[in-house]
């Protein structure tokens, strides 16, 4: 009745949840034995994050109604991890202008970063130690930053595609 998987190559599994999710209640099992795939090269991996990042913001554009409703499969720490890499990086910025106050509240966002991923903090330092789970924030803020980069992405193509659809652009982006 969804008319199946979508012939995305990446986010096609969110794609069917939430086309699914219209018609009947889906519970999801932790343990149902599904992994991904990831290239071994540091490189592809962030380009699919951004790719990721891009795809779940289009289809939240094409059917803004699913955003935020608890019948999809949306990750409400995800939008809180993307607010608090924002705020890093204005706080980097914030630091050329107004040095102690943009470093004494970065140092509080970073803590405040930290104590969102302690769940990850905890299941990395079960296998190799708590000091190697503390050197991998600055790769989750690297991951958060690729997604951060997807959702501009998707929001500059999503605004094109709707200024065309208003005329206001031609074929080629010119205005008439």
């Amino acid at each position: 009745e969804t008319g199946g998987f979508p012939s995305l190559r990446i986010n096609e599994d969110m794609e069917f949840g939430m086309a699914l999710s219209k018609r009947c209640r889906i519970m999801w099992n932790k343990d149902n034995g599904v992994s991904h795939y990831f290239d071994n090269s540091m490189r592809h991996y962030f380009f699919e994050q951004i790719l990721w990042a891009e795809s779940v913001v289009k289809l939240y554009l094409s059917d803004p109604g699913t955003v935020g409703k608890k019948n999809t499969y949306a990750k409400s720490e995800i939008f809180i991890h993307l607010f608090l890499t924002s705020l890093l990086y204005l706080c980097l910025f914030g630091i050329i202008f107004k040095p102690p106050a943009a470093l004494m509240f970065f140092c509080i966002v970073a803590a405040v970063y930290a104590i969102i991923n302690i769940q990850f903090i905890r299941f990395a330092a079960k296998s190799e130690g708590y000091l190697f789970s503390f050197k991998l924030m600055p790769f989750l803020l690297l991951r958060n930053t690729t997604w951060i980069l997807g959702v501009i992405k998707a929001i500059f193509k999503h605004s094109l595609l709707v200024l065309r659809q208003l005329n206001l652009f031609g074929k080629k982006g010119k205005r008439q």
